[in-house]
């Protein structure tokens, strides 16, 4: 084997041990041999190299195994610290973790999110950072920083003006503060970080999954084994037209659906052309499908009309509606394999939405059919849960 082949070969299995080790318990040697399904000899030089490094520590327990006990290794807290900045519209809090996911401190920044504030907030957590390395120095000092965006703060507002001396170009926040520390940076909305943690609460290995907003607008993100797809404005694709199309204000036409309950007879819709099929009623009786319905004329609307203005669209009912979401995400579904589909808003939360439209899914794409989870309640991202991930992405990187 080559020079170049064999070094590459001793990073990979360095990085398969610790990313073990990074997800939790400390172990033994053998109990990494086994996993990792490296020999023990391999394991046995890696972890020698990371006890010099002071990346791993003897924990000073000992798995007993009926004879001589095995001495057990885990990540060492005091090889660095994460800084975390939970990032929330009016204000922004940085916490921090030593490696071993202990809580070290935080601090609160009063900085509002609103286009332009980038620099300051920038400006606010550099200083808070090193003002936490100044009072309680860890020997490994910073390792990494996550930044956890809240639904309500837009990772576009936080853009850093970023000068050369020769020109001048806005960055990331994530991009100018690996600029500054020369560390990981992570970012992720607090939206994804409660959608994995509720999916993997119903669904073991799921590999891909999306999740539709319903409200104030219908907009819809996706997440596959490499992470966010890179989808629409900010990973987010904007299906209100596509479901309501011509509605001005879909907002009110969300809020009035949300506070409607779903009709007691309507049932799972079979074709993509005809919404619903009420219960009892022969299929040649069935109610015609949106498009072939006359628009609904409201009070006040038929002089406009005659006078040759065009017609306002017609509110959609319950039928409608979902209807043309089940279009959507059969689409949707047809071009990417999901595993989960959570819905979220206050139409979500209507009595009986989640299940009628998992069986019209189920109806409509049989086997391939996403489990549909509501998101009425949103999983708290807490800082701790991204501190995780981060020290996985730190000593993998």
């Amino acid at each position: 084997m080559r020079k170049k082949d064999l070094h590459s070969l001793r990073k990979a299995n360095r990085r398969l041990v610790l990313g073990l080790l990074a997800e939790g318990a400390p172990l033994s040697r053998a109990e990494i041999a086994e996993r990792t399904g490296l020999s023990a000899s391999t394991v046995s030089t890696i972890m020698s190299d990371l006890l010099t490094e002071g990346l791993v520590h003897d924990t000073g327990d000992t798995e007993s195994t009926g004879g001589r006990g095995r001495r057990l290794l885990g990540i060492n807290p005091a090889c660095g610290v994460m800084a975390i900045a939970e990032i929330q519209r009016q204000r922004t809090t940085v916490c921090f973790h030593d490696m071993g996911l202990g809580r070290l401190g935080a601090r609160t920044l009063e900085v509002p999110i609103k286009p332009g504030a980038g620099d300051r907030l920038l400006q606010a957590i550099c200083e808070c950072v090193s003002a936490f390395a100044h009072c309680a120095p860890a020997p490994g000092g910073l390792a990494g920083i996550g930044l956890l965006f809240d639904d309500q703060a837009i990772a576009s507002d936080v853009t850093v003006l970023y000068s050369t001396g020769f020109d001048e170009a806005s960055i990331s926040l994530r991009q100018a503060l690996i600029t500054r520390f020369k560390v990981p940076v992570v970012e992720e909305s607090a939206q994804t970080c409660s959608a994995r943690e509720l999916v993997a609460a119903h669904l073991d290995n799921a590999r891909s999954w999306a999740h539709i907003a319903l409200g104030p607008r219908i907009t819809l993100s996706l997440t596959t084994e490499e992470g966010p797809a890179p989808i629409g404005s900010r990973g987010l694709a904007d299906l209100t037209e596509a479901v309501m199309p011509g509605q001005a204000h879909p907002e009110r036409v969300l809020a009035a659906l949300a506070r409607s309950p779903l009709p007691p007879r309507l049932r799972p819709a079979p074709h993509p052309d005809w919404p619903t099929v009420p219960e009892g009623e022969a299929a040649g009786r069935a109610t015609p499908p949106p498009s072939a319905q006359p628009p609904t004329v409201r009070a006040g609307q038929a002089g406009a009309d005659e006078a040759g203005a065009a017609p306002a669209p017609a509110r959609p009912s319950w039928p409608h509606f979902l209807g043309r979401l089940s279009d959507v995400i059969t689409t949707v579904v047809s071009l990417v394999p999901l595993d989960a589909l959570l819905v979220s808003g206050e139409v979500a939360s209507t009595t009986g939405f989640t299940a009628l439209l998992a069986r019209t899914l189920a109806l409509r794409l049989r086997g391939r059919a996403p489990c549909v989870i509501p998101l009425t309640h949103a999983v708290p991202a807490e800082p701790a849960r991204m501190a995780t991930a981060l020290r996985a992405t730190v000593l993998t990187s």
